[in-house]
Formats: C-alpha cells, structure tokens, sequence
C-alpha cells in the first residue's frame, strides 16, 4: 500500500480507509477489532448491545432484526455478515448510539471523566479540508447550534444518527430494511429543515446508496 497524498491536504470519503485503520490498531495492540472496540468503548460506555463480531447476532445468540432488500424480502441467513468490521459492520441499538453521541457531546463541553480528552473530541467536531465534514461526522452550524450526526448502512439495513452539541437535543433512526432511507429523507425534511450542510450531505448519501443497489451491489 502507497500513500498517495500527506494527511490532512485533501479530503476524500472513502469506508475502505477504515480498514486500513482497523488493521493498523489490531497489528499495534494484538488485539482483534471487536475486542479491542469492546474494552476501549462499549465496555466503558455500558453499551451492552453493541459488538463489531461480524456474526454477532449468532455468536451471542441474541435476538436481532432481520435486515430485508429494497422489495422488502428478507436478506438470506436473516442477514449479511461484513467481513471488514470497521468499514461498516456495527450491530448496535438506538439506546447505544445515543449514548455514544452523548458521551461526545459531553466530552466536547469538558465535561469531568470523558471517554475521549476534550480536545481531541473538539478537533473531530472541527470541518477538515474546508468541507462539512469532520472525523468521520458531518457538521452544521447553520442552525446556531454545533450539530454532528452520520448515516449508516449495511446491506438489509438502514440508520442515522444527529446531535447538537450545547442543547443536547438529538435522534438515533434505525432500519431493519433498504426502504429505511425513505424515513431518513422524511427525518430531513422535518427535524432537520434549513441545516443545508447536514441535508445536502446526507441527501447525497442516499443517491449514492441508491445507486449502488440498482447497480447490484451493497
């Protein structure tokens, strides 16, 4: 593998970049991702629900949501096992999204006993590359309030999760089927009305998303 700009000089949106961080943090801790994601975070956080086991549902044997196509037929085996966790292979739960973005929310504020120092939670709400994005999080400020949030997909399932970081107000959407993304749109039509940053981010999603299911793929 050869880098092919220095850090921090352009901005691409690319989930394969995960999995190079993925093995650099296994390869320099001996650990495997959905342990040390365990110990380092859902363990501290008390997110029982949440593991990066890319069979976690039958590992654990717990009851979970069978994830369906866009023609609503329910994906084989119940659901699609991602071999690069990092990537995007979270099985997780509203509750435990919630508390996570609160947790970074507290952490930005400075909050006593943060996951996370302030400072590196700051930097990560900071846009990167003059685009409205900052780690791995879109950010709007057009609403007077700091807002960060991110979709998600897996193939068979949809989410979506906002914040604001000095109100606190926020929402965790969750699907257990492509058309999810039709709640997403209504999501932004509504709660996040007039956040153009936000909106034409996550719009943009979508239609990549849709276009990659009309093209065959996940």
């Amino acid at each position: 593998m050869e880098r092919a700009q220095q850090p921090g000089t352009e901005f691409r949106q690319n989930s394969l970049n995960f999995s190079v961080l993925q093995q650099a943090m296994t390869e320099l801790t001996g650990e495997s991702y959905p342990e040390l994601t365990r110990r380092l975070v859902f363990e501290p956080l008390g997110m029982t629900g949440s593991s990066f086991d890319p069979c976690w549902p039958d590992t654990e044997g717990r009851p979970f949501a069978h994830g369906h196509d866009a023609d609503g037929r329910q994906v084989s085996a119940g659901y699609y096992a991602n071999p690069e966790p990092a990537a995007g292979g979270l099985w997780t739960t509203a509750a435990d999204l919630a508390a996570l973005a609160a947790e970074l929310r507290r952490c930005y504020l400075g909050r006593e006993r943060g996951l996370v120092a302030t400072e590196l939670v700051r930097e990560m709400l900071t846009p990167q590359s003059g685009r409205a994005y900052g780690w791995s999080t879109i950010l709007d400020t057009t609403g007077g309030d700091l807002e960060f949030g991110h979709g998600g997909q897996a193939y068979g399932y949809r989410a979506m999760t906002w914040m604001r970081v000095h109100s606190g107000r926020g929402l965790v959407m969750l699907s257990n089927a492509v058309t999810g993304r039709e709640l997403i749109r209504h999501l932004i039509a509504t709660e996040l009305s007039g956040r153009t940053r936000l909106t034409g981010e996550w719009q943009r999603a979508i239609e990549e998303a849709v276009g990659r299911e009309r093209g065959g793929t996940a």
